[in-house]
């Protein structure tokens, strides 16, 4: 309330308290047939949002901000992205990280895999302290931890990176976790490590946290993803790509409404 009476703007006051209590971000984006016309359609949405922040008596942090661009032009694959604001030019990063997700130029997610498969590889690592042969946690408590703690850490933003070609990466890491768990060897399929563990495969696992996005977008008509979800999806220009909307569709279409992970 005090917010309120000193700044007389409902909309202002509401943006002030989603950054300050959930560390929001914001993200502006630009299309263009060139990289010239990127950076000029960039330079000119921040100058709009630097003189917005002015007029509230607030400041645009210039260290805090990058720019990156993303295409699969490899002959400027080095290329930086020149953009300005306030006769700053702001700081171009390659891999950015977004809300916990590294992006790289190609949206691969190969940098954000990488990184979630070393820290599952650490969070096995605390695992295997609790288990033993003679002595240790039993079994469930195995699961259990490895689901919270290792599980976790792997899966955060699954339905993002999920139909990456470097997913393969991080499901080596996640064996090691389940051989912890069920106390098999090396010499055991893989595919039998889920089983024996207790543990849904990771990619039921990815899937059904795709499908929860999904029908969450479709049946909310003020969900971001709304539109994605039900209108049709443009056709695909290259076979290496693997839109969301058009797996996500596939899912809705023949997945049950009543399955569940356990269905496994």
């Amino acid at each position: 309330m005090k917010l309120l009476e000193t700044i007389p703007d409902k909309h202002m006051v509401s943006f002030i308290m989603e950054t300050l209590s959930n560390r929001s971000f914001r993200l502006l984006t630009s299309n263009g047939q060139s990289s010239r016309a990127v950076e000029e359609g960039l330079s000119e949405d921040m100058s709009i949002l630097s003189s917005y922040l002015k007029d509230w008596r607030l400041k645009l942090s210039v260290d805090k901000t990058v720019s990156s661009m993303f295409h699969l032009n490899n002959r400027e694959a080095t290329r930086e992205i020149n953009v300005m604001v306030d006769s700053a030019r702001l700081q171009s990063q390659a891999s950015p990280t977004y809300l916990g997700v590294k992006l790289d130029r190609t949206l691969s997610f190969k940098q954000h895999l990488d990184s979630a498969k070393a820290k599952t590889t650490a969070c096995t690592a605390l695992i295997r302290r609790l288990a033993g042969t003679t002595w240790g946690a039993t079994q469930k408590t195995l699961r259990i931890s490895t689901e919270a703690l290792v599980f976790t850490a792997a899966e955060y933003c699954a339905p993002v990176w999920c139909r990456s070609s470097h997913v393969k990466k991080l499901d080596t890491a996640l064996n090691d976790a389940l051989r912890t768990v069920s106390g098999c060897l090396r010499a055991t399929p893989t595919h039998q490590l889920p089983v024996l563990a207790g543990i849904a495969p990771a990619e039921v696992r990815r899937e059904g946290a795709m499908l929860a996005l999904a029908q969450k977008a479709q049946m909310s008509e003020s969900h971001l993803l709304h539109k994605t979800i039900t209108e049709r999806p443009q056709r695909k220009r290259l076979k290496s790509r693997r839109p969301f909307a058009i797996q996500a569709q596939e899912l809705l279409s023949t997945t049950p409404a009543d399955i569940s992970k356990a269905s496994w």
